[in-house]
């Protein structure tokens, strides 16, 4: 759920089944390399990727930048390789379940980047460039310049409403939802981490958001999680009231409010919403509703 009831995670909708353009760690069945072509074969490409072939994937790249020096997809089979080429990944035991850790060297992300720029020069309106540029600045914690991306999306989603490409210059197909539910992710990872370096991005996307796109939901509540963070209550309950002016019925937002009104000890106001979460919400939302019903 986004900036769930006891705020502590995010609901991110998928952009239409689309992968993010880093391949970190895929699962395709091996390919034979028998031809000196093999840059014309996509799968072919990430399979000597999966095996950990690099030189011979670096001389395939080499091969495709001379021949089509402009090619999109070039630029982002570069972009993979370099930030897969010295990836080391472990896995970790977290608070609740095992998880996959991953570091990428920095030197090859400054290269990788490169050419993800390369294309975004000739192409500006490749979301999946764009996203992928902003989750590995995340991943190497340049979240300045991950929200200096960012903020730059906002802005350019409005100047071409939102007319997107992804992968082969397919059209994005998502609009404004698809392309807000894409950003959702960076938001995530921002919160998660927690530090004044991670929030500062987190809050100044975030106003951005609210500017550009004042009926938006998500980004009331993004707010609201923001100033939780920082402890202020009040500033939490200002942004969750503009979110239930845009969508009365939204059950997170509810709950959230209810939970809120719980914790300033205004009892009648948290049965309020509580008990309005019980006319209208799915059974999931009904069963947190009666847990805090049960509290008061």
């Amino acid at each position: 759920m986004y900036f769930l009831l006891l705020f502590s995670a995010f609901f991110i909708i998928s952009c239409a089944s689309k992968e993010p353009v880093v391949a970190v760690s895929e699962t395709l069945d091996s390919a034979k390399v028998d031809t000196t072509e093999v840059f014309r074969d996509p799968e072919a490409l990430r399979d000597l990727r999966k095996e950990g072939k690099f030189d011979e994937l670096h001389k395939q790249l080499q091969m495709w930048e001379a021949k089509e020096p402009n090619n999109l997809e070039m630029f982002v089979a570069y972009f993979n390789y370099y930030v897969n080429r010295k990836m080391t990944s472990q896995i970790m035991l977290g608070e609740d379940a095992l998880y996959e850790s991953r570091k990428f060297d920095k030197d090859d992300v400054v290269v990788a980047v490169g050419y993800l720029d390369k294309g975004l020069k000739i192409a500006p309106n490749r979301l999946d460039m764009r996203m992928g540029k902003i989750y590995i600045l995340n991943e190497i914690e340049r979240y300045e310049d991950a929200g200096n991306e960012l903020y730059a999306a906002l802005e350019a989603s409005k100047k071409i409403d939102n007319k997107w490409l992804w992968r082969d210059n397919e059209e994005f197909g998502g609009g404004e939802k698809g392309f807000l539910s894409a950003a959702q992710g960076h938001y995530d990872l921002w919160f998660d981490k927690g530090t004044e370096a991670a929030l500062k991005q987190f809050k100044r996307c975030t106003e951005k958001q609210i500017e550009l796109y004042p009926e938006d939901v998500f980004a009331y509540n993004n707010m609201a999680g923001y100033y939780y963070a920082k402890k202020e209550t009040q500033k939490v309950l200002e942004y969750l009231l503009q979110a239930e002016l845009k969508a009365p019925n939204d059950c997170v937002v509810l709950l959230n409010i209810g939970k809120i009104y719980l914790e300033k000890e205004d009892k009648e106001k948290a049965k309020k919403y509580f008990t309005k979460v019980l006319d209208i919400g799915d059974e999931e939302e009904k069963d947190i509703a009666k847990y805090f019903l049960e509290k008061l």
